[in-house]
């Protein structure tokens, strides 16, 4: 299996109870692709580097799994967009690749 991170940014607005299910929705799409959750780590509101949807603010988490499957994430996304979740804010989203050492 191969290690990825990603992080995202959520709706600073977002209730707490969204943000949990925004995260069970991650993590339910990532292990029905037969991945694995190492870590999943809440950075806390920061500001943005540009404003987004009116927002200069945004929740940030990083998220560290094991895949087979390289669109684990992906998946999700588009699964998210059909359902018009307006909650995300888009395309701050930075996956790669650890490299082992």
């Amino acid at each position: 299996m191969r290690t990825y991170e990603t992080i995202f940014i959520l709706d600073p607005d977002m209730s707490d109870e969204d943000i949990e299910k925004s995260l069970a929705k991650i993590q339910d799409t990532i292990t029905s692709q037969n991945g694995t959750i190492a870590l999943i780590e809440r950075w806390g509101k920061r500001k943005l580097a540009y404003r987004v949807r009116k927002k200069t603010k945004g929740n940030y988490f990083r998220l560290v799994y094991y895949s087979d499957h390289r669109g684990s994430l992906q998946v999700h996304h588009r699964q998210a967009r059909g359902q018009g979740n307006g909650s995300r804010l888009p395309a701050d989203e930075h996956r790669r690749r650890i490299q082992k050492r």
